[in-house]
């Protein structure tokens, strides 16, 4: 199941690195290949809606089987966002020297505490990414809340919330129409857990239709018909995707690893474009060779981020959590086995 999904998000970072090449294309009066790119300067974010979607599939997956623990929710909520900020740091870092150094920008206009902590706030922010990165923290947190209750009851709550977030409207983004995109992901891993992936046909059906829907109505800005068309789509692939899986057709193993890859592809795109036009000044005259030129660059770097830094990286912090969490467990254990203990005396002397 989870090697196709890893292509999915491969395609799904790749749209938005097209979205965002697509820009600069543009900007510099990009010709030959404009017939192709102009759809991904208007639809390229469509992959931050897939990305949104798989990342509540991915949850749903890995915690089946979880304990209602606390400590264990808690553990959940301090994987995940570990996981982002041990990989996101880094490109903050880069990001503002390439924007300093290569581009020339005064990079004192950022909002640091919010590029910092991927808290919700006002202000530029110095990864221009990273406002996705704020929706993952907090449906984070409002999952391994809902960890806490047994598992029907946790998803009932998870598809409430989305539910909700589609009807009310309000500037808080625990109630944005993005939390809907998370919703569907954990409503379908669970529909495909319980009954297996619809036909592909009814999948595929599904997004291209939602795909055609949000093509001709969304608007920039509009979160509500971009939830509402894009999020479906996304349910789409990533049924179609399992269906594939479940029929023998699995993704490559170098898809498979550019799909590990996705987050460093997503983080590292921008400053690597805003390098390779600032270091190869003379391909700009040929947009369709800085177009094809800025792709490869970034998926390379992606590729080698992730097999030098982000791999090593997550076992590291991935042993250093479950070590932490393994103390704390023992010592909420002890309480209860020292309260135990006077009821179990008299018992012992009878016996004897």
């Amino acid at each position: 199941m989870i090697h196709n999904i890893q292509a999915v998000r491969f395609f799904a970072a790749l749209s938005v690195a097209f979205l965002h090449a697509a820009i600069h294309y543009f900007n510099v009066d990009g010709f030959i290949l404009a017939p192709l790119l102009a759809p991904f300067r208007e639809f390229g974010i469509v992959g931050v809606d897939v990305f949104f979607v798989v990342s509540g599939f991915i949850m749903w997956h890995t915690t089946h089987g979880k304990d209602t623990h606390p400590l264990s929710a808690l553990e959940f909520f301090v994987r995940r966002a570990g996981r982002i900020f041990i990989n996101y740091w880094p490109w903050l870092i880069i990001s503002l020297l390439v924007v300093h150094f290569w581009q020339g920008k005064d990079i004192s206009e950022y909002n640091y505490w919010t590029s910092i902590t991927l808290l919700s706030g006002s202000g530029t922010r110095a990864v221009p990414v990273s406002w996705t990165l704020t929706f993952e923290l907090m449906f984070y947190l409002g999952f391994a809340v809902c960890l806490l209750l047994p598992r029907k009851l946790s998803l009932a709550t998870v598809v409430v919330w989305g539910v909700v977030s589609l009807v009310v409207v309000s500037p808080s983004i625990w109630l944005s129409p993005f939390v809907a995109q998370f919703s569907l992901g954990v409503a379908l891993c669970a529909f495909i857990g319980r009954f297996g992936a619809p036909p592909l046909t009814l999948s595929l059906g599904v997004a291209v239709l939602a795909l055609f829907c949000g093509t001709w109505f969304y608007t920039s800005g509009d979160h509500l018909v971009r939830a509402l068309c894009f999020g479906p789509f996304g349910a789409g692939i990533i049924a179609a995707a399992i269906r594939l899986e479940e029929k023998g057709i699995v993704a490559s193993k170098a898809l498979v690893f550019a799909g590990n890859a996705s987050y460093a592809l997503y983080l590292c795109h921008i400053p690597v474009y805003i390098f390779f036009r600032t270091f190869w000044r003379s391909v700009i005259a040929y947009p369709d060779l800085m177009f094809g030129g800025m792709i490869v660059a970034a998926v390379i770097v992606s590729l080698l981020w992730f097999q030098y830094y982000e791999k090593g990286a997550n076992e590291w912090l991935k042993g250093l959590i479950s070590e932490l969490f393994s103390k704390l467990k023992m010592l909420a254990v002890r309480p209860a086995q020292r309260q135990s203990k006077p009821g179990l005396a008299p018992a012992t002397k009878q016996e004897h």
